[in-house]
């Protein structure tokens, strides 16, 4: 494990591996199993020190979010040959619950008509009102704006998934014009989505 301590105190760190190579020339591979970092400077001086580790040549990582900042740190991002792969999956068991238990890029005020087959709790329109600060989400009988499955919503939930692309595949129908690009840019967030543990 490396540790990094920034002007605050902690700020990152690095649970890592090498296992060692067979020839003359040093082969290893340092195994990255997850650095967690809470700020730039820690992000790039914890990749410094996984990179630089003596004895080895190469480096894996088991997970990493698809806009990781490290492609952009080294000199030749395709000598990373990354690849996307399913790592994290997710049921919304309660629709008001997590619609105002998370937090919106923009402002969101809007009429989600969600279907669900096996929770029929879940089913209905409901009133969603958000922001970066705090959210509602209320049933109503309202007109919808949108309407889509609760997998449809559960992809989009931790602004992974774009509704637009969602929209563009049928998963998604716009009853009110706009309605899918003022969700769009709500549900996106920072930073894509990540999964740490493997399950």
């Amino acid at each position: 494990m490396a540790l990094h301590e920034g002007a605050d105190g902690l700020d990152g760190y690095l649970l890592w591996r090498a296992t060692p190579g067979h020839g003359v020339v040093p082969d290893g591979t340092v195994v990255v199993r997850e650095l967690v970092a809470a700020s730039p400077w820690a992000y790039r001086a914890l990749w410094a020190h996984a990179l630089s580790i003596d004895r080895t040549r190469h480096v894996t990582v088991g997970s990493a979010a698809v806009d990781e900042p490290l492609l952009h740190l080294v000199d030749e991002p395709r000598a990373l040959r990354s690849r996307v792969a399913d790592a994290l999956w997710l049921r919304i068991l309660s629709v008001p619950a997590a619609l105002q238990t998370r937090r919106y890029a923009t402002g969101i005020d809007a009429v989600i008509e969600v279907r669900d087959a096996d929770i029929p709790a879940n089913q209905g329109r409901w009133h969603l009102v958000g922001d970066r600060n705090a959210a509602s989400c209320t049933a109503t009988r309202a007109p919808a704006d949108l309407r889509l499955d609760v997998a449809a919503l559960a992809a989009t939930y931790l602004g992974g998934a774009s509704p637009a692309a969602l929209h563009a595949a049928g998963l998604v129908d716009e009853v009110r014009p706009r309605a899918v690009a003022a969700l769009t840019a709500a549900m996106c967030w920072d930073r894509a989505p990540s999964a740490i543990e493997d399950f």
